[in-house]
């Protein structure tokens, strides 16, 4: 999964354990997932001005609790493009967070990444969020509250490339291993969670013991398998000219993308402190 992602997910996971009243610590020394972040403002905007609210993640979690926000999400792009999707994670305000506060209201902080050329050789980048107080404008989906929804799905979808794999792709996984044992290993980190060994880079994106043991193996089982369809590893011209397994092959990326960034996402915003 993407650092900027990641990212994301770290600034809701534990901007949700301050709003819940943990004393979390330094975010920026302890999160390896935003380690890249050079500098990291946010914004208010209003009137066409904006106003810097705070200069780091903590001063954001303060500045978002006293304006009385219940929770915050992590939202996945309106549509999910499995062909673009590295494009798309880098991209300003395709993935954004959310505060929730009372009476349906969200205020939606969008994403501004910025650097120069050293910055991208290096991966540096400066990032600033800027909040628009909207109503929700695009409701929160019963499917991201549906644990069990998303756990089927991505089993379904993990199954079907396994099962695909196995018969069309001789190629190897990110690491080495075929697709099967890659698939299978995505698999089996949704069912058991605590035995799956990630990087401190993603296990550092929430606290422990934050997660509930079905969100814990959906986000896992999603980050293993990311690399696959979301940054392009598992590659469609292994097929050449057969449109039959090409079209197979688009149908499965695009579901399994689908699935693992509705996952992803739910996760990470289970951690609101009102739902626990």
């Amino acid at each position: 999964m993407q650092d900027r992602f990641g990212a994301l997910c770290a600034l809701a996971c534990w901007g949700n354990a301050a709003l819940g009243g943990k004393d979390v610590g330094d975010f920026a020394a302890q999160v390896k997932a935003s380690s890249f972040i050079t500098s990291l403002e946010f914004f208010k905007s209003a009137n066409g001005k904006e106003e810097r609210v705070a200069s780091n993640a903590n001063e954001w979690f303060e500045y978002v609790k006293k304006e009385g926000a219940k929770g915050i999400r992590v939202r996945d792009p309106v549509e999910h493009n499995f062909r673009t999707a590295g494009a798309l994670v880098w991209d300003d305000n395709t993935w954004w967070l959310e505060v929730v506060k009372g009476n349906d209201e969200v205020e939606k902080y969008g994403t501004r990444w910025k650097t120069n050329e050293a910055g991208i050789k290096d991966n540096k980048w400066n990032l600033e969020l800027v909040n628009h107080k909207v109503k929700s404008d695009r409701g929160w989906s019963e499917t991201y509250s549906n644990v069990t929804y998303l756990r089927d799905n991505l089993r379904d979808i993990l199954t079907e490339m396994i099962v695909f794999a196995e018969e069309n792709v001789k190629g190897k996984g990110e690491d080495g291993e075929s697709y099967v044992e890659a698939f299978s290993q995505s698999l089996q980190a949704l069912d058991n969670p605590d035995d799956t060994i990630l990087s401190d880079r993603h296990k550092s994106i929430w606290l422990p013991g934050q997660l509930s043991k079905e969100y814990h193996g959906l986000i896992l089982a999603s980050i293993k398998s990311w690399v696959y369809t979301a940054n392009g590893t598992w590659k469609e011209e292994t097929f050449g000219e057969d449109f039959a397994l090409l079209t197979e092959f688009t149908r499965l990326s695009r579901e399994h993308f689908d699935v693992i960034c509705e996952s992803i996402a739910a996760a990470s915003s289970s951690t609101q402190p009102f739902l626990n």
